[in-house]
C-alpha cells in the first residue's frame, strides 16, 4: 500500500471510530495480565505502535505544535531524571516515559475528531452503560463485584466496600471500574462537563440535557469523593461567568439540578447505610430485636408495628430508645445516635471535619515525609522510583508533591506549565464544546491533584487527552471558518 493510500485510509471518520474504541476500552475493560504477579497491560498499550505509525504518516497536518513540544520536552526530562539518579537499568521507570508517549499520541488521535460528533453519536450509550454497571456495583447485584475484585485493578478494595475499618456498615463510596471512588468520581465529572447545558444562540436547551446532567452529577456524588464538591462548585461558577449573559434561567436551573442530585445521592446513601446497619445489628445485637419493631414518632408516643426490625428513620429519638431498651448494649445505642447526627463522608468537606479526620492526618504525615526527601534532591528529584512507594505501602495523595519528589522543582515547573497551557487553551476556546471541556477538565485535575494523583492514572490521562484533542480540533475548525469567510461576511 502506497503512502497516499495509507493517508486516505486515515480519514477523520476512521480516526473517530478508533478514538471511540480507545475510550470504551479504558472506561470498561480490565488490564491484561499475562503473568501474575506482573504488570498489567491495557488494550490501548498494544495500539501505541499503530498510533505512532499513523502519527508519522500525518505529521505534516499537526496542529498545536507547541503543546506537543512541551509534552515531548517533559518526556525527555523524565528520562534525564532516570539517568541522573542512576536508574537506567530499572525497567519500571520507563513506563512513565511510555505513558507520556501514549498521552501525546492519544491527543493527536482526538485532534482529528469532533466533540460535537461524540456527544451526538456515542456519548449517551457509553454513559448509560457506565451508569448501569456502576449502579449494579453500588447495590451489589448479580455478583458483579466479584468480577471487579478478581479482574480489575485494586480489586482488594471490594471486600471493604461499604464498611468502616472495623467491618461495620458505613457510607458506600462507589468504586466503579477504576476500583477507586476518587478516580471514579473524575470519570463521571468528565460526563458532567460533557452534558452540562450550554446556551447556543437561539437554540433552546433540551430537557434531556438537564436529565443527563443530573444523572452524571448524581453518580459523582454517589462516589462520595470529598474533592468533587469544590470541583463542581468551581465549574458551576466558571460556567456561570461564561453563560450568565446568554441565559440566566439556564444557570438557575443548573444550580437547582446540582442541588437535586446532591439530595438524591444523600437519600440513597443514607437509606443504604440504614438498611445494612439494621441487617448488621440483627446478628450482632439479637437481644435488641426480640421485641417487635418500634418506631419512635416523638418523645412521648410509642407506636408498635408488626416489623421485625427497628426502622431507623430521622425521627427516632435515641434517648427514648436507651430508656426503653435499658438492658441492650450501650455501645450500640451510642452508635445509633452517632449515625443520626453524623454527616456523610462527602459532607465532611462542608463542616470542616474532613480536615480533622484520620485520613487527612495520615496525608499530612506522608507529605512531611516526602518533603524531607524532596529537600535532599530538590533539582532533579528521585526519578520515577515507583518501587519506593510499593515497598513502603505509601500513597502520595498529592500530584504536586509527587511530581516534585520524582522530578524535582524543574519537573514541578514543567508539570504546572502543561496544566497552565491547557488551561489557557481552554479559556480561549471556552465558547466551543471542545474548548470548554478542556477548561473544565483541567480545572478538575488541578483541584483533584491537591489530594489525589489523577494525572498518573491511565483512564484519567486518556480522558484529559480526549479533551485536549477535541479542543485542538475545535480551534482548527474555527481558524478554517475564519479563513474561508468572504470579505462581505467579515
Amino acid at each position: 500500500m502506497t503512502m497516499r493510500k495509507l493517508t486516505q485510509a486515515l480519514s477523520n471518520k476512521s480516526l473517530e471510530i478508533f478514538s471511540v474504541f480507545v475510550l470504551v476500552t479504558v472506561l470498561f475493560l480490565p488490564l491484561i495480565q499475562p503473568f501474575k504477579p506482573g504488570p498489567g497491560i491495557e488494550i490501548i498499550d498494544l495500539l501505541v505502535p499503530v498510533l505512532f505509525i499513523a502519527f508519522f504518516i500525518k505529521r505534516k497536518e499537526l496542529n498545536e505544535r507547541n503543546l506537543y513540544l512541551l509534552l515531548g520536552g517533559f518526556t525527555v526530562y523524565i528520562f534525564i531524571t532516570i539517568l541522573v539518579n542512576g536508574r537506567w537499568g530499572q525497567i519500571r521507570d520507563y513506563f512513565e516515559i511510555f505513558k507520556m508517549v501514549k498521552f501525546i499520541l492519544v491527543i493527536w488521535l482526538f485532534s482529528h475528531t469532533s466533540a460535537e460528533n461524540f456527544i451526538k453519536k456515542w456519548s449517551r450509550p457509553i454513559f448509560i452503560a457506565l451508569v448501569v454497571f456502576n449502579l449494579i456495583h453500588y447495590f451489589e447485584l448479580f455478583n458483579f463485584n466479584d468480577l471487579l475484585e478478581n479482574y480489575y485493578p485494586a480489586g482488594e478494595r471490594i471486600p471493604e466496600f461499604g464498611k468502616n475499618s472495623i467491618g461495620q456498615p458505613t457510607d458506600k463510596r462507589m468504586l466503579g471500574f477504576p476500583n477507586n471512588p476518587n478516580y471514579n468520581a473524575i470519570v463521571f465529572l468528565f460526563f458532567t462537563i460533557l452534558f452540562i447545558p450550554r446556551k447556543e444562540k437561539n437554540i433552546p436547551i433540551s430537557n434531556w440535557a438537564y436529565v443527563y446532567f443530573i444523572i452524571a452529577v448524581f453518580m459523582v456524588f454517589l462516589c462520595q469523593s470529598r474533592t468533587s464538591l469544590p470541583i463542581i462548585g468551581v465549574i458551576v461558577m466558571v460556567h456561570t461567568a461564561i453563560y450568565i449573559k446568554k441565559s440566566w434561567e439556564m444557570i438557575v436551573v443548573l444550580i437547582m439540578s446540582v442541588g437535586l442530585s446532591f439530595f438524591l445521592a444523600k437519600v440513597i446513601s443514607n437509606a443504604s447505610v440504614d438498611y445494612r446497619l439494621a441487617q448488621y445489628n440483627k446478628t450482632e445485637h439479637m437481644e435488641l430485636f426480640k421485641y417487635k419493631g418500634i418506631i419512635y414518632q416523638d418523645s412521648t408516643t410509642l407506636l408498635y408495628n408488626d416489623y421485625d426490625t427497628i426502622v431507623l428513620d430521622s425521627i427516632i429519638l435515641v434517648e427514648d430508645l436507651r430508656a426503653y431498651f435499658s438492658k441492650s448494649d450501650p455501645s450500640f445505642v451510642d452508635s445509633l445516635k452517632a449515625r443520626k447526627t453524623k454527616n456523610s463522608y462527602m459532607e465532611t468537606m462542608l463542616d470542616g471535619s474532613a480536615f480533622e479526620s484520620n485520613s487527612f492526618r495520615e496525608r499530612l504525615e506522608i507529605w512531611r515525609h516526602l518533603w524531607n526527601m524532596i529537600k535532599k534532591k530538590p533539582v532533579f528529584g528521585h526519578g520515577p522510583y515507583k518501587e519506593y512507594f510499593y515497598s513502603n505501602d505509601l500513597y502520595s495523595e498529592n500530584e504536586y508533591i509527587l511530581f516534585t519528589w520524582r522530578y524535582g522543582f524543574i519537573g514541578l515547573i514543567l508539570y504546572l506549565s502543561i496544566l497552565i497551557y491547557l488551561l489557557i487553551k481552554g479559556i480561549k476556546g471556552r465558547h466551543s464544546l471542545g474548548g470548554s471541556m478542556l477548561l473544565y477538565f483541567t480545572i478538575t485535575l488541578g483541584i483533584s491533584g491537591l489530594t489525589n494523583n489523577p494525572f498518573i492514572h491511565q483512564t484519567i490521562l486518556i480522558l484529559l487527552a480526549a479533551c485536549a484533542g477535541w479542543a485542538i480540533y475545535s480551534n482548527s475548525q474555527r481558524k478554517r471558518e475564519v479563513k474561508n469567510k468572504s470579505p462581505e461576511d467579515i
